[in-house]
């Protein structure tokens, strides 16, 4: 059996399309504007505001995740009301609501990184920090009056990190850090802020929607390939049979 020309052009044409509209790239995004994490979402993901009344303790539940700080168990997560977020200086901590999850430990055991553990992994994460003075009994507000502040955010799927950046803060500065995985998901964020007071509210989570798979440029380009072969393919054979 003779395969023609034109045959295997468009073989090839539908073959390379079938790959690209299956095709999706493993991407992690950060975000740290709310507005365009959610749009990014595309979906209405579960929120978590803090507001049910709980015990401050090491590791707290919060229904589908647990927030805890990496270091000693004496160091407490608590709730954050706005009379109490005054006196710590992170009035701003309240996001959503009337309440915040805090931290504000001892200082010789506190590893100052925060862990998100999401019981069933997500796609999507984000949550508004906020920052607070520096608890290190070593260090001197006097010398350090516009203090800026790096903080850490990484993703992961069990022990494997995935992904992460680190964004400017200052003291009292309510900020947005977020994560979407186009391929893939996590259970697991850590936020890195040292020995300070911290704040998290309003924290977004859940499966974002599958985005629209778009054919690669160089997948487009190779369709187009293919295509103009199958479209010569047939000119050549017309010319052939006319010439017959």
């Amino acid at each position: 059996m003779v395969v023609r020309p034109v045959v295997l052009a468009l073989a090839t044409a539908i073959a390379v399309l079938t790959a690209a509209s299956t095709a999706r790239a493993d991407v992690i995004e950060f975000f740290t504007d709310r507005a365009s994490f959610d749009a990014a979402a595309g979906t209405a993901l579960n929120r978590e505001s803090f507001e049910d009344s709980f015990t401050a303790a090491s590791t707290v539940a919060f229904g589908d995740f647990t927030l805890s700080e990496e270091g000693d168990s004496t160091n407490l997560v608590g709730q954050l009301n706005q009379t109490f977020a005054d006196l710590l200086d992170v009035g701003s901590a309240i996001t959503e609501g009337s309440f915040a999850a805090f931290y504000a430990g001892l200082i010789d055991n506190a590893s100052g990184v925060f862990d998100f553990s999401i019981k069933s992994p997500i796609s999507a994460f984000g949550v508004d920090i906020t920052v607070g003075p520096n608890l290190d009994p070593d260090f001197d507000p006097g010398k350090f009056t516009d203090e800026i502040i790096v903080i850490s955010f990484d993703i992961f799927l069990g022990d494997e990190n995935l992904g992460g950046f680190s964004q400017f803060s200052s003291v009292n500065g309510p900020i947005f850090l977020g994560a979407i995985a186009s391929d893939g998901l996590f259970d697991r964020v850590t936020v890195g802020a040292g020995p300070r007071v911290v704040a998290f509210d309003d924290a977004a989570f859940g499966t974002a929607a599958d985005p629209v798979a778009v054919p690669e440029p160089t997948v487009l380009a190779t369709l187009s390939l293919g295509l103009l072969a199958a479209a010569g393919a047939m000119a050549i054979q017309r010319r052939r049979r006319v010439h017959c």
